[in-house]
């Protein structure tokens, strides 16, 4: 008896095993399933890993289902720091200190089925960058370009001495991301520092390489500016060098401004000039960065009283003076303007005492009292202009000459301007001079069509045409959008009172001795063909007059 029964129980084990290894199983099934259940969700499920095995670093994609929105990923036990997650897609990369086991996805606290992930071990690095231009010193800025021979390297670069750093590989955590072969502008002495990282592979070395850039300064602002006398004015000298340049000036600069490095490659010249310092102030401003030759600047600072300051778009009118004699060689205003002012000049004179001919060959000149025949004074393109609004005829649109002057620049120490005619005999001279802020219109004449547009004209009617407006146009359009139209007209003395057109600011308005005469401007809106107008009052008459057009600064 007790030996079957004791071979009944040896038949009977390999069967006892599997029947306790399928009720052990079941159990746990239905446990799984009782805790999901539980939670209130399904269980998640993987269904494949991409690839299934790497290196610490390689970027796996998990796929499969109910993963919900967040929740943890572990290789072996060993948590992931998942970079994107969605229901049915994990990415992951493979953490540090993860060994060959399964990969787990818990939802919820609900885990998910494990798929073995083989941690190899990685024996290959991405190889260290290097630079091209390597380190030295160099006399303008550099394009570095930083590369590996791993080809599909991403480089992690810094500028500041630190340590580029990529915790997971492949993504930089310190430095700056730059694909391989990618370029760097280095504009200031500095060290590059950089290294190669790729998913799947160890970290390059750290390379390095240092940068010496030595440039010398180079002045970039103007050479010039205007103050004002008790008018608070600024500006800024600026400069390029590496080093950054420091500035300083040598000159005497006028009472109440003064000099400013400010440290950063530029420095300020600012205050208000006092009373007494109208005048131009030549400095020398220097600029030293300890590479080659220092870079010195000749600059004119010019203080200007200019007291009208009228503004006229973009323009300052200062002043303005007129004069008429009836006889004489010339014709001369007394008018004192600041050095470095421009100055617009008009003169007119009739060839008799009746107005009613011509002279040919008449030309003349413009002068002040410093030198006879001033230097700085350019003619408009088509001056002198010659008016005959209707056969000549005293009051029917009389015989003129007229000239329009431009000076960019006058000198210091003026205080009158003469206009000179070739021919002594001449009748009813007159001259109007207009100051403008320095820096509002052309600086230069050279060439004349940097002051002038070459479509001056002048324009006439006779008594039967003339009416009580005088219109006046271009002789073709204008091309540049910041120019000043100046223009002047004029009707027969002495019944007639002249006021500025629509459009236009009034300079000299009806003066006593001459009531229908007529200076005026305007800051051009577009460009195109150019109309003056003036009115008066007194009745139709005959009127002449020109329009010119002067460039602005630019």
């Amino acid at each position: 008896m007790k030996c079957f029964r004791e071979d009944s129980i040896k038949r009977c084990l390999p069967f006892c095993a599997v029947l306790l290894a399928s009720l052990l199983s079941a159990a746990l099934h239905a446990q799984g399933r009782t805790n999901a259940e539980a939670h209130g969700r399904p269980r998640p499920k993987i269904a494949n890993l991409s690839p299934s095995s790497g290196p610490v670093g390689t970027v796996v994609t998990i796929t499969g289902t109910n993963f919900g929105t967040a929740g943890t990923v572990t290789f072996k036990r060993t948590a992931a720091t998942p970079t994107s997650w969605s229901a049915t897609r994990i990415v992951a990369p493979v953490p540090e200190g993860a060994t060959t086991g399964n990969v787990v996805v818990s939802v919820d606290g609900v885990a998910s089925n494990g798929v073995s992930f083989t941690v190899a071990s990685s024996t290959s690095a991405v190889t260290t960058p290097a630079f091209n231009p390597g380190s030295g010193t160099y006399g303008s800025a550099q394009t570095v370009t930083i590369s590996s021979t791993t080809s599909g390297a991403t480089l992690c670069y810094t500028t500041d001495g630190s340590n580029p750093a990529a915790s997971t590989p492949g993504q930089c955590s310190a430095g700056t991301s730059l694909a391989n072969g990618g370029a760097v502008t280095v504009s200031a002495s500095e060290t590059l520092k950089a290294i190669g990282t790729e998913s799947g592979l160890t970290n390059s070395a750290v390379s390095s390489a240092s940068y010496t850039i030595s440039v010398a300064p180079v002045f970039t602002s103007g050479n010039n500016s205007t103050f004002t006398v008790g008018v608070a004015g600024s500006f800024t000298a600026t400069t390029t060098g590496t080093p950054t340049p420091s500035l300083t000036e040598t000159g005497t600069l006028p009472s109440g401004v003064t000099f400013l490095n400010n440290g950063n490659g530029t420095a300020t010249i600012s205050g208000t000039p006092a009373a007494g310092t109208a005048g131009m102030y030549s400095l020398t401003i220097t600029a030293n960065n300890g590479v080659g030759t220092p870079a010195n600047q000749s600059f004119t600072l010019t203080v200007s009283t200019c007291l009208q300051k009228l503004a006229i778009g973009n323009f300052g009118l200062c002043g303005e003076v007129y004069n008429d004699v009836s006889t004489g060689t010339n014709v001369k205003v007394s008018y004192s303007p600041s050095p470095g002012s421009a100055i617009i000049a008009y003169a007119t004179w009739c060839f008799n005492s009746s107005c009613n001919s011509s002279i040919a060959g008449v030309t003349a000149t413009i002068g002040d009292n410093i030198n006879a025949m001033e230097s700085c004074f350019f003619e408009s393109p088509h001056s002198p202009f010659i008016t005959d609004a209707n056969g000549g005829a005293q009051g029917s649109g009389d015989f003129q000459q007229h000239y329009v002057w431009y000076c960019p620049s006058i000198p210091s120490g003026v205080t009158s301007f003469t206009v000179t005619p070739s021919n002594p005999n001449l009748r009813d001279l007159q001259l109007n001079i207009t100051e403008w802020n320095a820096g509002s219109l052309a600086t230069s004449c050279s060439p004349i069509s940097a002051c002038f547009e070459s479509v001056d004209n002048f324009g006439q009617a006779g008594n039967s045409t003339g009416g009580t407006t005088a219109t006046i146009t271009t002789d073709g359009p204008t091309v540049n959008a910041n120019d000043l139209i100046f223009a002047v007209t004029s009707v027969p003395c002495c019944s007639f009172t002249a006021s500025s057109g629509p459009g236009y600011t009034g300079i000299t308005v009806a003066p006593s001795i001459t009531p229908g005469f007529v200076s005026e401007a305007k800051a051009a809106a577009t460009t195109g063909i150019q109309t003056a107008t003036t009115v008066w009052t007194g009745g139709s008459t005959s009127w002449f007059g020109v329009i010119v057009p002067l460039i602005g600064a630019r």
